[in-house]
């Protein structure tokens, strides 16, 4: 939103927190130039907590072109982490539930949509989920209108995951939810 932004009216607010590590603990903001201006004035006390060593070495990590690099092998790996666990979903419900589970969101990011084509007792299929060690959540309560919610759907995380614990993680919830799902 801000690279298209030709009268100078968004204001950008990021970390690195995500895209590098939690560690980093270094966020910034881009301001239009006439609010940077009355920033600049308002609060000239404000002293940036963040310490210069690390910012220096931030600074040449983006400048030397690590940041880019490494925004693009975790894409990759993201990606291929995605596919694998998309195609996962799509070959065991048919084996498991006889049936599709639709996914959304598998384009992009890290989390991932799944959507039953019926509801089901979403508080003890998660119970039981949580007794396996297996978390995911339920998008219920986000819906504002009750006719949003005649389906279940659940959000599934997998960044932290191996190809082999999302395979055993998909079939185990498959075969729990095979109890709920008719």
């Amino acid at each position: 939103m801000k690279a298209n932004d030709i009268n100078d009216k968004v204001i950008y607010l990021g970390s690195f927190s995500k895209s590098i590590s939690p560690a980093i603990r270094v966020s910034y903001l881009v301001l239009p130039k006439e609010l940077l201006n009355i920033y600049q004035k308002k609060l000239p006390y404000f002293i940036c907590p963040v310490p210069t060593l690390n910012q220096k070495i931030l600074y040449r990590f983006i400048k030397d072109g690590y940041f880019v690099k490494h925004i693009n092998k975790m894409r990759t790996l993201y990606k291929k982490k995605r596919e694998f666990l998309v195609n996962t979903i799509k070959k065991y419900s048919y084996e498991i539930l006889n049936k599709e589970i639709y996914i959304q969101g598998a384009d992009a990011g890290l989390h991932l949509v799944i959507k039953l084509n019926q509801k089901i007792n979403e508080k003890v299929f998660l119970k039981e989920c949580l007794e396996n060690s297996l978390q995911l959540y339920s998008l219920e309560e986000y819906y504002l209108e009750e006719t949003y919610n005649e389906t279940s759907s659940f959000l599934l995380g997998y960044a932290n995951l191996t190809n082999n614990e999302i395979d055993e993680g998909i079939l185990l919830l498959l075969r729990i939810l095979k109890k709920y799902y008719i």
